[in-house]
């Protein structure tokens, strides 16, 4: 339970993140938008579509904001490496 609630609030603190440091507002939607889908295709178990939709979201933001802004830096390194921890401990623990 206090694992869910834990990745619901990183969910949210993302969303917020991409929406307050984005240098447009759409580009701040788009992100939010994306954070908020990659946090429900995570929480669904859909580990293959949240990485997938996270890396396209990393390749948005490296061409509208750069790789050096603060919402690139933050949506290639959260998402990609939560969604992969989560799919190697599941599969551990399988073993």
């Amino acid at each position: 339970m206090f694992r869910m609630g834990a990745f619901l609030a990183l969910a949210f603190f993302l969303t917020a993140f991409g929406c307050a440091f984005a240098q447009s507002t759409e580009t701040a939607k788009s992100i939010g938008a994306a954070n908020a889908a990659i946090a429900r295709l995570y929480n669904e178990g859909k580990q293959a579509d949240a990485l997938t939709l996270a890396l396209q979201t990393v390749e948005r933001a490296e061409k509208d904001l750069g790789k050096e802004h603060p919402d690139t830096l933050l949506s290639a390194t959260i998402w990609p490496c939560s969604i992969v921890r989560r799919a190697t401990i599941e599969r551990l623990s399988r073993s």
